[in-house]
């Protein structure tokens, strides 16, 4: 096993108590043990196991692996081992792994599928029908999940996307018509927030929308200070939320700005865009949010030639409750020699943080430090790995 230390710039003093998943895990749950490989990863105060989605390689087929921690065995293709007569597997191109009504909601892109299974044993309990899955929130009697719809890259008419709204009892569909290609959706005091993208078009959206949950009728429409809208939460009195890189349009996709961190109110009131963040990724956890940017481009040239700029990774915790600007955010840099940290989650026991670095072409890497950021295990991981979830 091949180790790569990570260096440390400044420490985190504060302690950090969060979660990878959306709903915590049960510590009465019997988890079901899968066939694997040996693995050194030490104790895990807490978690049982992690589940690792690999999104494999556009269009082809994404797979489920799974790390137990009890064992310490890493399992490749468990939603294989769980479901053998499942012939075409879990799908293609997972886009996000979310536990919600004490089952685990796999959103498949590609596919056109969400599919739900028990937590324990991975066995398939529904594949529900709903285009272009991006990601989901839920309020503990329903799921929400955004989806582009039937829109289409380089129509040249801008399609709304759809917010769907799943039953968790009975897996019975709605649907409302939200902005162009959303992305994030927040749920919180009985509202559902979206954030459109507008990312299928050339001039993208910068809307965050309010949906009453009651009704499932859209109250208000919001400008997001950046466009190009991707990630999003609600947590105290505020949305926070992320954008994609934004690039021109074809042939050259020429860069043209980069990922931001943005917090408003939850009235789309007093817009403030975190200076200097740039993330790939980013997951709230607890009161904290975590925002990773792998700070690379690639420039390539018509005979092939690669140039790579690096400008720098980082690791932000941003502390989200003060309204002292000066006590507004914190910042944490780590060294991960230039790697492409696709997703990341945390520990909510002993503030553990797990970050799955992507290969498209060969094995993925899953590494994981501790609270201060101190390296202490990796493993490899399969093709395309991008989402986790604790248990």
């Amino acid at each position: 096993m091949k180790y790569r230390s990570l260096l440390v710039f400044s420490v985190l003093l504060a302690a950090i108590a969060v979660s990878c998943s959306k709903e915590n895990a049960s510590d009465s749950v019997k988890y079901q043990e899968f066939s694997g490989t040996e693995v050194e990863v030490g104790e895990n105060a807490g978690a049982n196991r992690l589940l690792v989605l690999n999104e494999g390689n556009f269009p082809g087929p994404s797979t489920l692996d799974l790390l137990d921690f009890r064992s310490k065995t890493y399992s490749a293709n468990v939603f294989g081992q769980a479901n053998p007569d499942v012939t075409q597997g879990i799908g293609s191109t997972g886009n996000e792994l979310a536990v919600a009504g004490d089952r685990i909601w796999a959103l498949m892109n590609a596919s056109n599928q969400v599919v739900v299974m028990d937590k324990s044993s991975l066995k398939v309990l529904k594949i529900l029908d709903i285009q272009s899955p991006r990601f989901i929130a839920s309020d503990g009697a329903y799921a929400y999940i955004t989806s582009y719809g039937a829109a289409v890259w380089g129509s040249a008419l801008s399609q709304n996307g759809l917010l769907y709204r799943v039953k968790l009892d009975t897996y019975d569909i709605t649907s409302l018509e939200v902005g162009p290609q959303p992305e994030g959706v927040a749920v919180k005091d009985g509202k559902i927030y979206v954030a459109n993208s507008g990312g299928y078009n050339a001039l993208k959206s910068n809307t965050v929308m309010r949906i009453d949950a009651a009704s499932f009728q859209q109250e208000a429409t919001f400008s997001a200070p950046v466009s190009n809208l991707k990630l999003l939460w609600a947590s105290g009195n505020y949305l926070w939320g992320t954008s994609y890189d934004t690039y021109g349009p074809a042939p050259d996709y020429a860069f043209v700005s980069a990922a931001s961190l943005y917090r408003m109110d939850k009235d789309g009131h007093n817009h403030k865009v975190i200076e200097g963040v740039s993330p790939s990724f980013a997951t709230l956890a607890g009161d904290t949010l975590y925002a990773f940017g792998f700070g690379s481009m690639y420039k390539v040239s018509a005979d092939g030639t690669v140039e790579t700029l690096i400008f720098k990774d980082q690791v932000i915790k941003v502390k989200k409750e003060s309204d002292d600007e000066e006590e507004l955010f914190e910042e944490i840099s780590v060294s991960l020699e230039g790697l492409y940290v696709s997703y990341a989650c945390v520990n909510p026991s002993n503030g553990d943080i797990y970050l799955s670095v992507a290969s498209y072409t060969g094995n993925s890497r899953l590494i994981c430090v501790d609270k201060d950021l101190t390296f202490k295990w990796e493993l490899e991981s399969g093709l395309g790995a991008a989402h986790l979830l604790l248990q």
